[in-house]
């Protein structure tokens, strides 16, 4: 099994979700259904990206998982592994249709 599937499982074990912060083009590739499916099956619930594929992006929120686009690429370099990041009221913020901001936390995460 891979490094991170096994790291995903412990986060959910520990109650918590997984985040996956992406570069350009997220998705390139692997538009197909089953990369989504993965990475649901691994607990990601948000994947952060600078940019997205049109069809991965679609068969993301397909499988539940919540793309996001950074506002400021610059952003990307503030967000190492390990981070713990909070979306606070993420479902009535997008049902609203505002911004989403991220906090990241001190603490962090042995990966």
């Amino acid at each position: 099994m891979g490094q991170f599937h096994t790291r995903a499982k412990e986060v959910q074990k520990r109650g918590k979700h997984n985040i996956i912060v992406a570069g350009l083009s997220y998705g390139q590739g692997s538009s197909r259904e089953h990369a989504a499916m993965c990475l649901m099956f691994s607990g990601v619930k948000v994947v952060i990206a600078k940019s997205f594929e049109r069809i991965h992006s679609a068969n993301l929120i397909n499988f539940g998982i919540i793309p996001l686009t950074l506002k400021d690429e610059k952003d990307y370099d503030r967000i190492s592994a390990g981070d713990v990041i909070e979306i606070l009221d993420i479902k009535k913020i997008i049902d609203e249709g505002k911004p989403l901001f991220l906090k990241k936390s001190q603490q962090k995460h042995d990966i």
